[in-house]
């Protein structure tokens, strides 16, 4: 919409927030100078080279990721928790705001079905989800903004009592 470039940024409480960043070129995430990556069995190690409080050494992130042949970050996968589990936040994310006429979207586990809340056109966000993820069930409703409330953290909800999106009313 105003034309800038976004660069996807990885980071964790552990490396201070900032860890790697997206390069200009495309050439994966290129990681501060402090800290090393490196990549185990599919899950991300951290080493902080210059802390003098807390230094970490092989730090298991819990993040799953894949580095290129230069030391960059390619791409980070998602939880190492949720392999072979459904879908988490970070590929939803990476499906849903792909499709330029989503704006923003709630995700929440209800029994067995993943419903979209979605602020923006709910059929293109529908055909994206069941073009990458064809089996699971997908339920996509319309959102307004006051309805997409943060609790915190973005993550997929799950669904066991009242309906989360609900904002609490209170009577005076």
């Amino acid at each position: 919409m105003w034309g800038c470039l976004v660069y996807e940024h990885y980071g964790l409480t552990e490396s201070g927030l900032g860890c790697a960043v997206e390069t200009p070129l495309g050439k994966g995430m290129r990681c501060r100078e402090d800290i090393l990556l490196e990549v185990e069995q599919g899950q991300i190690l951290l080493t902080t080279l210059q802390r003098e409080a807390l230094p970490l050494i092989r730090y298991q992130t819990g993040d799953l990721g894949e580095l290129l042949p230069n030391g960059n970050l390619k791409k980070v996968l998602g939880r190492a928790a949720h392999r072979g589990q459904h879908p988490c936040i970070t590929q939803l994310d990476d499906v849903l705001y792909c499709v330029n006429t989503v704006l923003d979207f709630q995700a929440c586990w209800e029994s067995d079905v993943l419903t979209l809340r979605v602020l923006g056109d709910i059929h293109a966000a529908k055909a994206a989800m069941k073009a990458a993820f064809p089996e699971i069930p997908v339920a996509v409703v319309p959102a307004e903004p006051e309805q997409l409330l943060y609790d915190g953290k973005r993550r997929i909800h799950e669904n066991q009592g009242p309906d989360p999106y609900q904002k609490e009313v209170r009577q005076s």
